[in-house]
C-alpha cells in the first residue's frame, strides 16, 4: 500500500504543478500580447478559461496514460512483471488526477487573469503551489501512520485536500464506497 500510494501520489503532485503552471503562463502570455482582448469579444471569460484547462488536462491525462503504458512496458521488457492488482487503484488514480487537476486549474487560471506580466506571475501563483504542499505532505506522511483514523477521514473530505488523501486511504483499503462517492 505505502510503494503504490507514494508513487501514485507522487506522479499526481507533478501532473498537477505541471498542468497548473502551464496554465498560468498560458494565461499570463496571452493577457500581456493582448490576444485574450479579441478573443473575449466573441467568447465569455469562463468558457475561454474551460477551454484552456480541458485542452492542457486532456494533455496531461495522455501524459499519465503514457507513464502507465511505459512502466508495464518495461516491467515486461524485464520480466518484472507482476499482476499487482492495481487495475482499480489505477482507475481511481485518474479520476483523483481528473478532480485535483481541475480544481487546482480553476483557481489558478481565475489567479494568474491577475497578472498583467509574466514577471508578477510567480508572486500570484506562489500562494497555489505552497497550499498545494499541504495536502502532498500529508498525504505522503500523515495518512500511512493513520489511514483510518476520524482526522484523516475528515481531511479526506475537503475538496482541495481529497485528490492527494483518498488514493493513500484507498491502497491501504480504509475507504468505503460511501465515502468514495461523497
Amino acid at each position: 500500500g505505502y510503494i503504490s500510494s507514494f508513487i501514485g501520489v507522487m506522479l499526481l503532485f507533478m501532473m498537477i504543478i505541471t498542468g497548473i503552471s502551464t496554465i498560468a503562463n498560458g494565461v499570463v502570455e496571452e493577457k500581456s500580447s493582448r490576444v485574450v482582448e479579441i478573443v473575449l469579444t466573441t467568447v465569455r471569460p469562463r468558457t475561454l478559461l474551460l477551454g484552456k484547462v480541458l485542452g492542457i488536462g486532456l494533455f496531461l491525462f495522455l501524459q499519465f496514460a503514457l507513464y502507465l503504458v511505459a512502466a508495464v512496458v518495461a516491467l515486461n521488457i524485464t520480466g518484472l512483471w507482476i499482476d499487482f492488482g492495481l487495475g482499480p487503484f489505477l482507475v481511481w488514480m485518474f479520476v483523483w488526477l481528473v478532480l485535483g487537476f481541475f480544481f487546482y486549474a480553476m483557481v489558478t487560471g481565475a489567479v494568474a487573469a491577475t497578472a498583467s506580466r509574466q514577471e508578477d506571475l510567480g508572486a500570484v501563483t506562489t500562494p497555489i503551489t505552497m497550499s498545494l504542499l499541504i495536502p502532498f505532505y500529508i498525504g505522503l506522511f500523515l495518512v500511512p501512520s493513520m489511514p483510518d483514523s476520524m482526522i484523516t477521514k475528515v481531511v479526506s473530505m475537503i475538496p482541495g485536500f481529497s485528490p492527494f488523501i483518498m488514493p493513500v486511504r484507498q491502497a491501504y483499503d480504509t475507504v468505503s464506497a460511501t465515502e468514495l462517492i461523497l
